[in-house]
């Protein structure tokens, strides 16, 4: 008699261990998944809700590694993506996500500005004009003239979260910020990281939110480095309206820290500054060999509120400090116990330890062999697993030799997180693939307390 199980269904029963190996990138901790990446070219979007997995995608001429194009839908999982221009791009893409990727600009000198390829930000590691519900998840990117740039024409309901984005690099007349949004409404950056060292990156702004942006928030992060003798660690343009920056260390800019301009209206809430005491970033030094700026805070903006908020500065930004009041300070508002009208709380330095790279999980391996073991279809041959792939159901059948007691099916991801717990109750089960996206899972069978098989799923 079979049995018919929709994956939906869970029971909890015995569990089982699985060790899944890791190694270590500085900042990042990677959890060593058991798929190989396929080695393709460029790839071109021909349909909506196209899914692109797994892939190892290499590019030498100005082409977007993934030209998304206007399709709705569209995702982009577990890529690793090396490219000589565009990573990847998209105008008009609605529902696009973005997920477990790490892209790098190979055209990218080895310290310095990006290559002039054209006007258009052409090495982004992503770039996306327009688009509703726009979710960049779990990424890592670095050297492209901009890292993460969304919405130069108009986004609505955009999510960038877990993100560590290093050495922007322009050109500057280019832009060059690890992220920057625009036109964004309704809108949300949280847990990110954006890094410039000073002997590599060409940066403009390292943030940018800019004009007829409203409603966007950013969220837990740090903000590390700028050689821009004129750009800001964070910048929000004017026009824009209803931002809200919070608990992010804003540390080491060549320039201003954060900038309010004319007609933008915006709160920094628990933000934490900090100047760097000596090298490139020596306010009222050189960056780049041209004179820098000395603001730490500046509103030329409708308004500013800050709340809650500290600047650990060095000996040698006393007189730069005076500057926060200069330079628009009868614009802001602020509240909280560590400010008073006018002023700011300043602290010693190094008081506050301020926030690293993000930890991303599971991302994927560039030129990755998996083992024999990893890919072992099942245990022994009392157990047979068909079809797989599959697309709408498979079947598990177990050897009738096998007396069936407490027996389970233990679905799991890559990094092997449990994600379903089935109770079989029949030697011939078939199992519906109910909300499971497509990809490939790992699986395990344990009866009577003992596991008799485990192997891989895939589902297409």
């Amino acid at each position: 008699m079979k049995q018919i199980i929709f994956l939906k269904n869970r029971t909890k029963r015995l569990i089982l261990s699985l060790v899944v190996a890791t190694f270590f990138i500085p900042g990042n901790i990677r959890c060593q998944c058991v798929q190989p990446l396929t080695k393709v070219g460029p790839q071109i979007a021909t349909h909506n809700n196209q899914v692109f997995d797994h892939l190892q995608i290499l590019t030498t001429t100005n082409v977007p590694a993934i030209d998304v194009g206007s399709f709705d839908g569209v995702q982009i999982t577990n890529c690793w993506i090396d490219h000589y221009g565009k990573g990847i791009y998209g105008d008009g893409c609605n529902d696009l996500v973005i997920d477990h990727c790490v892209i790098n600009c190979n055209s990218a000198p080895a310290a310095g500005p990006g290559i002039d390829l054209s006007s258009d930000n052409s090495t982004d590691n992503i770039l996306v004009y327009s688009g509703a519900n726009v979710h960049i998840t779990n990424v890592e990117c670095h050297d492209g003239s901009h890292n993460i740039a969304v919405g130069n024409g108009s986004v609505s309901g955009l999510v960038i979260q877990n993100v560590n984005c290093y050495n922007p690099r322009g050109k500057f007349s280019f832009g060059a910020n690890a992220i920057v949004v625009g036109g964004a409404v309704n809108s949300t950056v949280s847990d990110f990281y954006c890094y410039l060292n000073p002997t590599v990156g060409w940066s403009e702004d390292m943030v940018s939110i800019s004009s007829n942006s409203n409603n966007v928030k950013f969220k837990r992060g740090c903000v590390d480095g700028n050689n821009s003798p004129t750009g800001d660690g964070i910048m929000i343009e004017g026009g824009a309206t209803g931002i809200e920056v919070d608990s992010v260390d804003v540390l080491n800019q060549g320039n201003g820290v954060i900038g309010i301009y004319s007609g933008a209206v915006a709160t920094l809430k628990n933000i934490r500054i900090r100047g760097e005491k000596t090298g490139s970033y020596n306010v009222g030094g050189y960056v780049r060999n041209v004179p820098n700026g000395v603001c730490l805070v500046a509103c030329t903006g409708t308004m500013g509120t800050l709340i809650n908020c500290l600047i650990d500065k060095p000996t040698i930004l006393n007189s730069c400090c005076g500057y926060i009041t200069s330079c628009g300070m009868t614009n802001f508002t602020v509240a909280g116990p560590n400010w008073t009208t006018g002023s700011y709380e300043q602290i010693t330095n190094g008081q506050f330890t301020a926030q690293g790279p993000i930890t991303l999980t599971c991302m994927p391996i560039k030129d990755y062999v998996p083992t024999k073991t990893e890919f072992s279809e099942s245990m022994n041959k009392n157990i047979t697993v068909y079809p797989n792939p599959f697309i709408t159901n498979f079947t598990i059948k177990i050897s009738y030799k096998i007396k069936i007691k407490d027996a389970v099916l233990k679905i799991y991801d890559l990094c092997g997180k449990e994600i379903k717990n089935i109770s079989v109750s029949s030697n011939e089960t078939i199992i519906e693939r109910s909300e499971l996206q497509n990809g490939i899972y790992l699986y395990s069978i344990i009866n009577n307390n003992e596991n008799i098989g485990k192997g891989k799923l895939v589902i297409q």
